[in-house]
């Protein structure tokens, strides 16, 4: 138990992840509060760019993971 816990104990370890959790929240309100009112604030142009940049983002993520899955599976793999 001490590998996991360190020194500290339950206490410091209950600590630390007490404020990550509240540092994750308080990024999520931000996040959430700037999706609300950047399109707002920005011209419409603006707007649709960055729509699509994060579109191109996420398709080019999702290409990346699946070419990662595809090439993990053992039937591709050189010297089997």
């Amino acid at each position: 138990m001490g590998a996991v816990l360190g020194p500290g104990g339950a206490a410091e370890l209950g600590v630390f992840f007490a404020g990550f959790m509240a540092s994750s929240m308080l990024w999520c309100l931000i996040a959430a509060g700037l999706i609300v009112v950047l399109p707002r604030a920005l011209p419409p142009l603006a707007v649709r760019a960055l729509e699509a940049c994060c579109g191109v983002s996420l398709l080019a993520y999702a290409t990346l993971q699946l070419s990662r899955l595809i090439c993990r599976h053992p039937s591709h793999r050189v010297g089997w």
